[in-house]
């Protein structure tokens, strides 16, 4: 079993999050994808412009932004605690407390949104609602999957 941050793994996790772990390659699935997603992504750019940005770094041929802020302080008016990462479609926004396995988790949710276009939010917050952030089997996988990496 895998302890982070209060948030408890079970050994058998590794089943349910098998499939997350590929990205999508083909370009033009890619740029579906990145187009469906475009909504949560301008959502994130207007969310990262309200926090004062200091840098924006474009990766993967176009497909992910990564914009570094201050401080993500309109989550942390709903989630009452200090936030130093959040994904919104194809946009990472880090704070400046951000570590590389907040990096690496944040782009597990990239690829959530990926291979759930549109509609991930959505699904998201349901699971948010039904079973609270640290039994969110969104944030189980993205937790288990940066621990693999990093």
């Amino acid at each position: 079993m895998i302890e982070s941050n209060k948030i408890r793994i079970s050994g058998n996790a590794k089943k349910f999050y098998k499939c997350h772990k590929t990205e999508v390659q083909n370009p033009i699935v890619k740029v579906a994808v990145f187009t469906l997603n475009l909504p949560w992504t301008l959502c994130g750019l207007l969310l990262g412009l309200l926090s004062f940005p200091v840098g924006i770094k474009i990766e993967e041929n176009g497909f992910l932004i990564v914009m570094k802020v201050k401080r993500i302080w309109l989550n942390e008016i709903f989630m009452r605690d200090r936030v130093v990462g959040a994904t919104a479609g194809s946009l990472i926004l880090l704070s400046d407390k951000a570590e590389k396995f907040t990096r690496a988790h944040e782009r597990i949710h990239v690829r959530q949104f990926e291979t759930k276009p549109f509609f991930f939010p959505v699904l998201y917050c349901v699971e948010l609602i039904r079973h609270g952030y640290f039994k969110n089997k969104y944030e189980e996988e993205a937790y288990w999957l940066s621990h693999q990496s990093v």
